[in-house]
Parts: structure tokens; C-alpha cells; sequence
């Protein structure tokens, strides 16, 4: 279970639901998200931390941060980690069209992809 997660619209709802199917499935959580330029690795690294170490689940679970296209990105690391589901917040109202990764990311990868409205 990939979570790919946008540090800039922390979705703790994303993140709840992620770590809760990887631990139903009994499979590895990875939460990964695309930098941007302003952003270093190890900001994104220890921002991912604080979101998912408090996380009640029983699977392992790792950080990945990756820079470059978003949904090519995202896309990357599923196939990376293998990852047969792709679990990822929706933009917020006045952020972009709701849905337009989530949609480029299904279109890419060979596995489900679960939308999670923000909070």
C-alpha cells in the first residue's frame, strides 16, 4: 500500500486509511510523497515521519520522497515498491481540479487507486 501524500494538504484522513488497509491486507505501508524545489529531502522525510509514526498499525512501513512529475512520480514508486494499491488525498476546494493526479496516476499504473476526500 502506497500512501502518496502532498505536504502541502496534510490529509490525516489519507493517511488513517492507508495504514488501516495495509494492516487488514497485512502488507507493508510506504508514504511517499513528490518534493517540490523549496523543499528539502530531509524536510519532506521528517514532515512524512511526524504524519505517519503516530499511526496505530502493525505493518512496517517506510518514507519515500521523490522529486520530479507528480503523477510520474507517484507512478514510479508504485512500481518501485511494488505497490497494487495507491491510496491519495483530494485537492481541497481553489487547489486545482479535485481528482486530476489521482486520475493521471490510474491511468499510469496497474493498480487501484483510492481517492480520500480532505477532512
Amino acid at each position: 500500500v502506497l500512501a502518496a501524500v502532498d505536504l502541502a494538504e496534510p490529509n490525516p484522513a489519507q493517511l488513517s486509511v492507508a495504514a488501516a488497509l495495509a494492516s487488514l491486507a497485512r502488507q507493508p505501508l510506504v508514504v511517499m510523497t513528490v518534493a517540490d524545489d523549496q523543499t528539502t529531502d530531509e524536510t519532506a522525510e521528517r514532515q512524512l515521519r511526524e504524519w505517519s509514526d503516530p499511526l496505530a498499525t502493525d505493518v512496517a512501513h517506510h518514507i519515500v520522497v521523490r522529486r520530479g512529475g507528480i503523477a510520474d512520480e507517484i507512478h514510479r514508486a508504485a512500481v518501485a515498491e511494488p505497490a497494487g494499491l495507491v491510496v491519495m488525498g483530494l485537492r481541497g476546494p481553489g487547489h486545482g481540479i479535485p481528482g486530476e493526479i489521482a486520475t493521471a496516476v490510474l491511468r499510469s499504473k496497474d493498480a487501484l487507486v483510492l481517492a480520500v476526500p480532505p477532512s
